[in-house]
Parts: structure tokens; sequence; C-alpha cells
């Protein structure tokens, strides 16, 4: 099961987004850890826009610690 909670905002032509998951089994309660994701986009024109992401999961007794940070861009028609 993943929980969630996610906070989107605006600054100035700047969209940020911030989201931390709670991973755990569907059945017996097992943790398999938490993450944290933040990222920063920017539309330019119509149809393109390009990002950055960073993702910190901690696990718990399930596999291992892992931390990214990734830029993309995307067009879109």
């Amino acid at each position: 099961m993943d929980s969630w909670a996610s906070l989107k905002t605006r600054l100035g032509d700047f969209e940020l987004t911030a989201r931390h998951h709670w991973f755990e089994a569907d059945r017996g309660g097992r943790s398999y850890g938490r993450e944290t994701n933040l990222q920063i986009a920017r539309g330019f024109g119509e149809h393109y826009r390009v990002g950055a992401k960073f993702a910190d999961y901690r696990a718990r007794s399930f596999s291992n610690d892992t931390t990214k940070v990734w830029v993309w861009a995307e067009i879109g028609f």
C-alpha cells in the first residue's frame, strides 16, 4: 500500500511539488520504508516543459536506501 501526502504551488513561472510516501505491505502491516520527492518544473510556450526531480527512499528492512536526482524535458502536442 502506498499512502502519501503532497503539496503543490507556483512561484512565478515555476511549479513546485513536494510529496512524501509511506510504503507498507497490503497484508501484515510490514513497513517497506518512506520516500520524499521534490520537483521543480517550468513550461515554455505551448508545447515544451523542463524540470528537475529529487527522490530519497529510506528502506526499513526491505531493499536499500536510494537517493536520485534527474532532469527532464518534454515536448507535447
